[in-house]
């Protein structure tokens, strides 16, 4: 009788531990879809196939208003500001001023990771979603995918389970991780 009560509760907590992700998928949409407004600091790494590019940027994302995202990292090129609306962006530096147009129909870049990210987490439609953890914290990772004529893009990123602040995302384009976006302050408001 001992062990059919130890299997049932064996059952029951690794029923839960899978039941636990699904809901919090909602949970994580819901977040970002309301979300009025955050601030992030993103050390971002770029794979180009010959070269490989680090930044820190700091991105500020407000709903239904011009988002912003400024180079602080590297020094000769901190300061250049890109300019985020409906999808378009300008880019600024130093008084000038640069129409950028689309920022992607998946030409990725540094600046266009940020903003594609956080429409990935509005959107909601998560492949995957897992326990996990990252840099000693337990987490979410959550994975999603966007399929166009140029290409696949995944989507994987690492949220904290207290407030679904992300920690960590890579994107990959056709299997190749191109993006790494390493969280260092996030601030929901």
């Amino acid at each position: 009788m001992k062990r059919i009560i130890a299997l049932f509760l064996l059952f029951l907590v690794l029923f839960a531990s899978c039941a636990a992700p699904t809901s919090s998928g909602d949970e994580i949409t819901e977040t970002f879809r309301t979300l009025p407004s955050a601030t992030y600091a993103v050390s971002v790494t770029s794979s180009f196939p010959s070269r490989e590019t680090s930044h820190t940027l700091e991105y500020i994302y407000k709903k239904e208003k011009q988002g912003r995202i400024t180079v602080i990292a590297p020094e000769d090129v901190k300061g250049i500001a890109l300019t985020v609306q409906d999808g378009s962006g300008t880019l600024s530096f130093d008084g000038a001023y640069l129409e950028t147009g689309p920022l992607d129909a998946s030409g990725l870049s540094p600046f266009s990771a940020l903003p594609a990210l956080m429409n990935v987490w509005q959107e909601g439609n998560f492949r995957e979603i897992q326990n996990a953890k990252i840099f000693g914290q337990d987490s979410f990772l959550v994975i999603s995918e966007k399929a166009s004529e140029e290409s696949i893009l995944e989507y994987r990123t690492w949220f904290s389970k207290e407030k679904f602040l992300p920690l960590f995302a890579e994107i990959f384009s056709d299997g190749k991780r191109v993006i790494q976006c390493k969280f260092e302050r996030a601030e929901h408001t």
